[in-house]
């Protein structure tokens, strides 16, 4: 098992933005199911308790939360969900480092998300 763990992190390490994102947005979706299913073994619910990573539709729940706007970018709602949003990463953001920098990558992936979470609100 250490060596797995050792061979994520090499792998994080020496990867490009696009897998450290890949990387963080996995380790969330686990975090958050792993999170799920503790609550589930003792008959609660975790839904309160992620509604505060999650970007509220009103915009007087958001100033309650501004955190929000950028956690809310590494919150997915099921497996399918996480496994599209990483291949449609992965396959635009290496073609996005093709011709742009990981600087402007990460801009855009950032600036990209506010105005999407400000646009949704």
């Amino acid at each position: 098992m250490a060596h797995i763990i050792n061979d994520l992190k090499q792998t994080f390490k020496r990867g490009n933005l696009v897998i450290q994102l890949i990387f963080i947005n996995v380790g969330v979706f686990v975090v958050t199911a792993l999170l799920s299913v503790f609550f589930m073994l003792f008959n609660r619910s975790a839904v309160g308790i992620l509604q505060w990573f999650e970007l509220p539709a009103s915009l007087s729940r958001f100033i309650t939360q501004p955190w929000s706007i950028i956690t809310y970018m590494f919150m997915h709602a099921d497996i399918l969900h996480i496994l599209f949003n990483m291949l449609w990463l992965y396959w635009f953001g290496m073609l996005f480092l093709q011709f742009f920098s990981v600087k402007h990558l990460r801009g855009i992936y950032i600036f990209g998300g506010i105005i999407g979470g400000l646009l949704y609100i």
